[in-house]
């Protein structure tokens, strides 16, 4: 899940100019999301990717700029803005959801599980998975899969036996939660729609 540190690099204007065009749906050859992951790689684009995300527009454009925080190298300021995005119940659920991605993707091998900051984004996870929304519970689950915090089993087992609702292009609550149940196991390697 987590990408190895690296540094930001430095981008000249008119390449990241580009990207931003992408970013926007200016770019036939370059889905969004792709440009904002390649955004995030640059200082300036880490930066323009924070702006976008911070303020109120365009749903699609903040969820793809969202995107691009799943495997940056974030600082703390930059999860606590993801924390404040995912916690917002009036933000648009594929806004939250990419959030919930990335939250996971950063803590997903986080060693210090005895800090604070941690111990918020479990909680604030952990409540995802009772949100009304499909969407908000798919990402959570996944978010959470590998995690030994002791509330997540029982709640990942209850989902996967009662929970049908699907996420448009992806698969079952159920599927994912038996996935994430089977997190560093044989069942891991299986694909989730086969659960």
């Amino acid at each position: 899940m987590a990408r190895s540190r690296r540094r930001l690099l430095d981008g000249d204007a008119a390449g990241l100019a580009k990207l931003e065009g992408a970013l926007r749906g200016e770019d036939p050859d370059m889905a969004p999301h792709v440009a904002a992951d390649t955004l995030a790689r640059y200082r300036e684009g880490l930066r323009l990717l924070t702006r976008i995300i911070a303020s109120p527009g365009d749903p699609r454009l903040r969820e793809a700029a969202v995107y691009g925080f799943v495997f940056a190298q974030l600082a703390p300021q930059h999860l606590v803005l993801l924390r404040r995005i995912y916690a917002n119940p009036n933000e648009a659920p594929g806004v939250r959801s990419q959030a919930a991605e990335a939250l996971g993707s950063h803590y997903s091998n986080y060693r210090h599980t005895w800090q604070r900051r941690y111990r918020r984004v479990i909680d604030l996870l952990v409540r995802g998975l009772d949100d009304p929304e499909p969407e908000i519970r798919f990402w959570s689950i996944y978010a959470l899969a590998g995690h030994k915090d002791p509330r997540i089993r029982p709640k990942l087992q209850a989902i996967a036996q009662n929970d049908t609702a699907t996420v448009p292009g992806m698969w079952s609550l159920r599927q994912e939660a038996l996935w994430a149940l089977g997190w560093g196991t044989d069942v891991m390697l299986r694909d989730p729609r086969s659960l």
